[in-house]
């Protein structure tokens, strides 16, 4: 029975160990950091000119396009609809009215859209500095970390699996 707990806590501490990704970016490109469900710890921006500031971008995106796009598909919606509204004197001379509800299906196409992945960080790192950004509950990233940056720049991001 030891063992058992034993064998679980260690899995559990191994699985709890955080990791450290580095990237490198050289003349404004888009670089996929890291892929799958993980938590953001801290991110660290350092700015590797001494002339230009740095734009960057963390999106929350698997692969190395910033876009994703959705089929198209056919929407189906059922509504009720009165009709026939019939008034009448019944037997008894009493005014009477009568509805009919018409069910009807409606088929509607709904085009393919483009969207944006969803974005994680923006910001803006002067010439030949170094920014950090912690995060005291984890920063989620569902699908992986996609980063972009306008000039040469480092990015390292310490993170645990989820």
């Amino acid at each position: 029975m030891k063992k058992i707990f034993l064998g679980l806590f260690l899995t559990a501490s191994f699985a709890a160990q955080g990791a450290t990704v580095s990237t490198v970016f050289t003349n404004s490109n888009t670089n996929a950091v890291i892929t799958g469900y993980l938590s953001i710890s801290s991110i660290t921006l350092a700015n590797n000119t001494t002339t230009d500031a740095a734009n960057i971008t963390l999106y929350d995106a698997p692969t190395n396009s910033l876009t994703y796009t959705l089929s198209a598909y056919t929407n189906n919606t059922t509504s009720s609809v009165i009709t026939n509204k019939v008034r009448w004197t019944n037997y008894f001379g009493a005014y009477q009215t009568n509805s009919f509800l018409m069910v009807t299906n409606t088929t509607a196409t709904v085009a393919a859209s483009t969207n944006l992945y969803p974005t994680l960080l923006t910001t803006t790192v002067p010439a030949g500095t170094t920014q950090t950004y912690t995060y005291t509950d984890g920063l989620e990233a569902l699908r992986g970390v996609l980063a972009t940056a306008n000039t040469n720049a480092t990015i390292t991001i310490n993170y645990r699996r989820r």
